[in-house]
Formats: structure tokens, C-alpha cells, sequence
């Protein structure tokens, strides 16, 4: 029979949120208007399976294959077979020759084309988490349609905020966070204007992890972890578990492991009974590094134990691998950890998985470098610092930057990377410089050569994306130390050149702008150095930003 829109919205909006008794009521039909009984016991079992019911959620979606099959209808199979794929990542597998349906679904992703445009948002939907949660990262990003854009369709039906925030995810840990932002906002307003509180705080635990990956302060997570997280309450389903994960994800993000670890202990940690497979051995994994970091390696080989089983699963075996790797780099045990960190880095760029693929890159490099393999473990660092999966991860950035300095190695930062970028060394050479200090003071302040200090500064540049050292104050605004300048009176004309000066422009584009000639230009900074007793443009940017002059007639 033909899927009902506003039925089948209405339908996965309830499993999105792990409402099974609306879902089986919706499901049983009102008298008036039926439901495909496959499709309804498709939509039961996922949202049995957002409840954290995996295991039932398994038997009920098989159901639904078996029913949809013996129907015959494609359409309805697709959510059957999506949904039992997606259950699949909630338990463990006893067979390790076990196939979890996704082989056969992606066979079947054709059938996307018969469906109707207002049914056709969800079963991409429905195909994106299957592949999202079994690790297949590619699949999901060439399946995922605009759905962030679907605010609503005809028949009065409206989009969720599960639906809108989708994106987010994939680009979030397939290693594209700066992209995460909009798909975030647009969910968060959703679920606000539904008073959908459960994915209000499900949403800003994922805007947190987000931020903490674009190198947020330990501050922001503090008070982002004091209104979603109560330590005391453990989850009791899926989406709760969730919002833990995703707290201790962030913390972790910017090095605090030993908070996250915390984190994971409260929410149910070794077992994880209400996270997902994947989500299972992302855990693990901060548990292990937590211990590791405090010495206590027996611990963290116990937590490694539990996740023997889990690396049959797509979902969840690259990050198993980078688990034992650092186990084995822990215990010493060098060459094993490169070759199970070289086949996990494999494996996770062959699914699209950039960011693990960073991560376990890192791993592999500091194996090398303890086995004296140094040009090699430079070229680690090198593909994870440039790599598809530091885009917007300042945790990866950093970790690779500091690896590359032990092996005395400093790559150029990456265009526009920012202050976060650059080492103490040059955020202490750009203070100098915004000060108004040369080259030859600055070298003699520090004791370096001047050659030394023209390629701190030119690194500088390039990680605060400007082309002239005049623009170095106006690029680091709030991170430079109190105003050292005193505050004299320009006229107008030099004030506003004053001004163009701190963003950096040239004489000649300051003529252009004023519609002046570029002698006049000159002759106005000659005059401002002067009256404000400075030496360099950049002296005038930094007076400038800190320090606004006051205006007097000419």
C-alpha cells in the first residue's frame, strides 16, 4: 500500500525521540487510515532502539525484513532493512562471520528514486543512520541530500530535530566540524520552537563537542557540562547516553581525559549499556587513554579486554585497533603498535572516517619515532596535520604540531589556522610586534638571531592570514596584554589613516580610500609616528586597537 506522508513523519519523529508507546499506537492505526504493518514494525524497532532496547530492537526490525519481504513492497523493505541495520549497531555480535544487512540495503539504494518527495527525506534518513552507525562515513556523506533545508512539508507535517541534525554528526566525526555549525543551529531552533527538550540538550551536547573540535576554552565546557550533565542520575536510554558521550568527547577533544573519563564512569562506563557499538569503543578508548596517562596500565588493559568483541563490527574495529595500539605503544611493544595503527588508519580512510584516520596516524607516528623511524613518523603527523580530518579539529592540530616539534620538525601553519597555531615562542614574537618592535630589537630582546625571528614572524603571518606585520594587532585582539601606549591627540585625517593602517593596509590603498595621493598618506604616518613617539606602522595598529585616540579639530 502507498506509505501515508504525515503518517510515516509522524511515525519517525516518535522513534527519533525513543517514544515506543506513540510509536506502537500511531503504528495500530486510528480506524481511518492504515499503516503498512512492515513499516510500522520498522519504525517500533528503531524507536526501541533510541529507548536503548537494542536487543529487542534487533528481533522487532528482522520482523520487519521478514514482513516486507513477504509483501514484496521495495519501498517499505528500505526502512525494514535500514532501521534492522541500524539495530545491529546496538548489540554485539556472537558470530564474527556475521553480515549486519548493510551489503544488501546499499544493493537496494535505487529504490530512493521512487519515492515521493515528501516521503523522501526519511528514507534517506533512515539509509544515513544505518551507514552513519556502522562506520560507513562515505556512503552516509553520498546519501545525505539537503535534508538540514526540510523545515516542513505538505499535509501541515513537520521536520525533527533528529532529521536536522544529521549532518552535523557526519561532518562532526568524519572530520569536517567547521561545516557542523549551521546544520547545528538549524536543528537547535527546531527542537526549540517544538519544546522538544530532550533534543534541545541532546543538540548543545553536540554544539559542545563541535566547539571543543574548533578549540574551545575549558570554561565553555564547564558551564556547558553543568546544564546538561547531573553525575548523580546515570542515562536511561540512547539519547541521554548521548549527551554523556558527547561532554566527554569534548573534553577530551581539548586534553582534559581525566574529566572525560569521569564523565564515562557516570554514564554507565565499561558497559556503556545505552550507547551503540561505535560509541562503545569511542569510550573505551578516552577510558584507556585516561589510564594510560596516570601510569595505571593494568586498568586500561582491562577495559581493552571488554572490547574483544566488538571488532567484528564495522562501526566500532577501527577504533578497537587504535585502542591496542595504544596499549602496545604504553607497554613498549613499538612495531606491533605501528602495524595495528597502520591497518586502523587503512581501514578508516577506506570508510571515509578522516578524523579516527588523524587520530590513529598520530599513534602510529609516535611509534616510529621511539622506533628511530623519524622521517617516517614526521610523514605521519605531516598527513594528519593536513589531512582531510584536522579540518576544524584544533586537538588533532596541536597533538600533530607538537609531535613534528619533538621530531625537530615545524611545518608552516595552514593559512588562517590562527593564534591557537602558533608555538609560545611566536606568540611571544607577536606580541614584540604588536608592540611596534623590529626584527633587530625583538632578536635582542630574546636572543635570537634576526633570521630566526624574520621566520617566526613570517609563520605568524601565514596563521593569521594577513600579509603585513601592521596587521598583526588586529589579529590577535584578546590575546595581547594591556595597552602600552600613551593616547595623543591626532586630527581627523590622521585619525582615520591611523585607523586604515591597523588593518593592515598598504600607503596606496589608504590612498585609493581616501582619495588622497599616496605623498599625502606618507606624510600623515610620518606625522602620527612622530606625534605618538612610535617607530613602526605596527606600533600604530596596536595604539590604535587598544587604545582609540580622541579627536580634535585640525
Amino acid at each position: 500500500m502507498p506509505i501515508d506522508a504525515k503518517t510515516c513523519w509522524q511515525l519517525t519523529a516518535a522513534a527519533s525521540r525513543g517514544d515506543v508507546a506513540l510509536v506502537a499506537a500511531l503504528g495500530a492505526g486510528d480506524g481511518t487510515a492504515s499503516v503498512d504493518p512492515a513499516l510500522a514494525l520498522a519504525l517500533l524497532g528503531a524507536a526501541e532502539f533510541v529507548a536503548g532496547e537494542f536487543e529487542r530492537a534487533v528481533i522487532t526490525t528482522e520482523r520487519a525484513r521478514l514482513t516486507a519481504l513477504d509483501a514484496g513492497d521495495a519501498e517499505v523493505l528500505h526502512f525494514a532493512l535500514s532501521f534492522r541495520v541500524l539495530a545491529s549497531a546496538g548489540v554485539v555480535w556472537e558470530d564474527p562471520t556475521a553480515d549486519d544487512g548493510f551489503p544488501e540495503l546499499w544493493a537496494r539504494r535505487g529504490v530512493l528514486a521512487s519515492f515521493a518527495p515528501s516521503i523522501l527525506p526519511l528514507a534517506r534518513f533512515a539509509l544515513v543512520e544505518a551507514a552513519f552507525a556502522t562506520g560507513r562515513f562515505d556512503e552516509a556523506a553520498e546519501v545525505l541530500g539537503p535534508v538540514d533545508a526540510v523545515i516542513g512539508v505538505d499535509d501541515g507535517v513537520s521536520a525533527f530535530p533528529a532529521l536536522l541534525l544529521q549532518p552535523a554528526r557526519l561532518l562532526m566525526f568524519r572530520g569536517d566540524a567547521l561545516r557542523a555549525a549551521p546544520h547545528l543551529e538549524a536543528a537547535a531552533t527546531l527542537a526549540r520552537d517544538q519544546g522538544d527538550e530532550v533534543w534541545v540538550r541532546a543538540i548543545a551536547s553536540a554544539a559542545a563537542f563541535a566547539a571543543a573540535l574548533g578549540g574551545a576554552e575549558a570554561g565553555q565546557l564547564d558551564r556547558v557540562e553543568h546544564d546538561l550533565i547531573d553525575r548523580t542520575r546515570p542515562p536511561r536510554d540512547y539519547i541521554e547516553a548521548a549527551v554523556f558521550a558527547f561532554i566527554a568527547y569534548a573534553r577530551a577533544g581539548i586534553g582534559q581525559l581525566g574529566k572525560a573519563e569521569a564523565i564515562l564512569i557516570a554514564a554507565g562506563g565499561p558497559a556503556f549499556p545505552f550507547l551503540q557499538v561505535a560509541d562503545r569503543a569511542m569510550s573505551a578508548d578516552i577510558l584507556i587513554a585516561a589510564a594510560i596517562e596516570r601510569g595505571d596500565i593494568e586498568s586500561a588493559e582491562r577495559v581493552a579486554a571488554g572490547l574483544l568483541p566488538l571488532t567484528v563490527h564495522p562501526g566500532a574495529h577501527v577504533l578497537v585497533e587504535q585502542a591496542f595500539a595504544r596499549i602496545d605503544v604504553a607497554r613498549g611493544r613499538m612495531t606491533e603498535a605501528a602495524e595495528r595503527a597502520a591497518i586502523a588508519a587503512a581501514r578508516a580512510d577506506l570508510a571515509g572516517r578522516y578524523r579516527d584516520a588523524a587520530h590513529v596516524r598520530m599513534l602510529r607516528a609516535r611509534a616510529l619515532a621511539a622506533l628511530g623511524q623519524a622521517e617516517e613518523a614526521v610523514h605521519e603527523n605531516l598527513s594528519s596535520l593536513r589531512g582531510p580530518g584536522a579540518a576544524g579539529d584544533r586537538g588533532v592540530e596541536r597533538q600533530a604540531l607538537r609531535q613534528l616539534r619533538q621530531l625537530g620538525h615545524r611545518p608552516r601553519p595552514a593559512p588562517g589556522s590562527g593564534w591557537s597555531a602558533l608555538s609560545a615562542r611566536e606568540r611571544e614574537v607577536a606580541t614584540l610586534v604588536a608592540g611596534g618592535a623590529s626584527n633587530r630589537v625583538i632578536a635582542s630582546t630574546l636572543f635570537l638571531s634576526e633570521r630566526t625571528i624574520e621566520g617566526h614572524v613570517s609563520r605568524i603571518l601565514a596563521a593569521l592570514a594577513i600579509t603585513s606585520r601592521s596587521g598583526i594587532p588586529a589579529s590577535t585582539l584578546g590575546h595581547l596584554g594591556d595597552p602600552v601606549f600613551p593616547v595623543p591627540a591626532l586630527t581627523p585625517r590622521q585619525q582615520t589613516t591611523a585607523e586604515l593602517v591597523a588593518t593592515g593596509l598598504g600607503n596606496a590603498e589608504i590612498a585609493r580610500r581616501l582619495g588622497v595621493s599616496v605623498k599625502t598618506v606618507e606624510k600623515n604616518v610620518s606625522e602620527i609616528l612622530r606625534r605618538c613617539g612610535l617607530t613602526s606602522r605596527t606600533g600604530i595598529a596596536r595604539m590604535i586597537i587598544d587604545a582609540p585616540v580622541a579627536e580634535v579639530e585640525a
